[in-house]
């Protein structure tokens, strides 16, 4: 991710994180029951701030933020494997075939 695209994700996540603070989002729920139906270990992609990761308690948290993933690690604590990693794909593997 270029140098600027990457400040303005980093802004970003800063904002969605104080939001994050101030409400609860529902969806947290849908994903809680889901998780309880995995056996095994699980991977967040987009784990952001852990908004979701401290009520699923994902194995492992995947996100492009590294200041996302302080506060990730800021609200569920040691017990989630945080990865830095751009998520996003140049180029599908499909795309080669055309």
């Amino acid at each position: 991710m270029p140098t600027e695209e990457l400040m303005a994700f980093e802004l970003l996540a800063d904002r969605f994180a104080e939001i994050n603070d101030r409400i609860d989002l529902p969806d947290a729920a849908l994903y809680r029951g889901l998780a309880q139906s995995v056996r095994g270990p699980m991977v967040e992609l987009g784990v952001g701030d852990g908004r979701v990761a401290r009520t699923v308690r994902p194995s492992t948290g995947v996100d492009g933020s590294g200041r996302a993933l302080e506060r990730c690690r800021e609200r569920v604590g040691d017990g989630i494997r945080l990865i830095k990693a751009d998520l996003g794909l140049e180029e599908h593997p499909d795309d080669r075939r055309r």
